[in-house]
């Protein structure tokens, strides 16, 4: 037998109501035989983690590189929140709970037509994440795309694939209707699980460091609105855009009187979204713009799957599947 420690994860139950997700050091013992029979069923799954993050960032250079004309590549994550602060405070301030907090949305923005990359950040109020607020935090990057580059028509986004933000069917269904409306094709691209760092951590960090740097000399940020003026001061290299959380209240509010979607299977496996139009993406475990010219969903690569996110759209499909299939 052999006896040794693994992290893992159990229950915690505070009272009768409350229950949480822990991460625990354990310690266990099993036969040589268990643990090796485990190490194997690992490594499969190692080996299979291993490739994508190799492919993820093969696939992202590779399309940095090759960026045609009417292509833009948008790095986007968001970056912790700032925690707004006075150069001097009282004892109830620091200790209490009285800072407020400002969302910062970061991002670099490669294309062809400039060599060097545009950074950006939108900061908010708004303390949510998810995919109205990601949406909300992206409508003035749009803007921006379609005033400076407007020669533009497809995005490739690249991102992190927390289930919670970009990684879920409430993304995925702004990402085939947003971009629509501005008349852009998109693809939505995932980093491996747990490698989705990249430029734009160096962007809310060098944002976070700016503010820091003008408390110490005495300047008071208390709120998201300030945190964007004292930095749109400093005349910085990144472009800044503030996001109201009335903006993102609005988005809500939007994505309410959509109906229910379809949950797209195996979502965490998901590594490329394709937009086709409204309610309807295409998607790959794997990233591939080999064909990026003949058109996006139509590369037969890596076995490319197709979901309705609207439920009346899938039987408004299905009948005109079988009305074709009748003639």
């Amino acid at each position: 037998m052999i006896t040794f420690f693994q992290w893992t994860t159990e229950t915690s139950s505070s009272g009768e109501e409350k229950k949480s997700i822990i991460t625990v050091k354990k310690e266990l013992t099993k036969s040589k035989d268990e643990v090796v029979e485990e190490f194997q069923e690992r490594m499969v799954k190692f080996r299979k983690h291993l490739f994508n993050i190799r492919w993820q960032y093969k696939a992202y250079r590779k399309l940095r590189e090759s960026l045609q004309s009417h292509e833009c590549l948008i790095h986007v994550d968001f970056s912790e929140n700032y925690i707004c602060k006075y150069a001097n405070e009282v004892q109830s301030v620091h200790f209490g709970g009285s800072h407020q907090q400002a969302t910062l949305h970061t991002g670099v923005l490669y294309t062809a037509i400039q060599e060097a990359p545009l950074t950006f950040c939108s900061i908010s109020p708004s303390r949510r994440h998810d995919p109205p607020a990601i949406w909300a935090h992206l409508d003035p990057v749009l803007d921006m795309i379609q005033d400076r580059f407007s020669i533009v028509s497809r995005l490739h986004f690249f991102s992190d694939g927390p289930a919670t933000q970009y990684r879920q069917k409430g993304n995925f269904f702004l990402l085939s209707s947003e971009p629509l409306r501005r008349g852009f094709d998109v693809t939505w691209n995932f980093f491996e699980a747990n490698h989705g760092k990249g430029a734009p951590d160096g962007v809310g960090g060098t944002l976070k460091r700016s503010a820091d740097r003008l408390v110490f000399i005495g300047e008071d940020i208390p709120n998201a609105e300030m945190l964007f003026l004292k930095l749109k001061e400093q005349e910085s290299v990144v472009e800044l855009f503030f996001v109201s959380e009335e903006s993102v209240e609005a988005k809500v509010n939007e994505m309410l009187q959509v109906p229910p979607l379809n949950v797209v299977k195996g979502t965490m496996r998901i590594h490329q979204v394709i937009s086709s139009c409204k309610g309807k993406i295409h998607y790959r475990d794997i990233t591939c713009v080999c064909q990026r010219e003949e058109g996006l969903i139509n590369c037969p690569c890596f076995d490319v799957k197709e979901a309705i996110l609207q439920p009346d759209q899938e039987t408004s499909h299905n009948g005109m599947a079988a009305r074709s299939h009748h003639r």
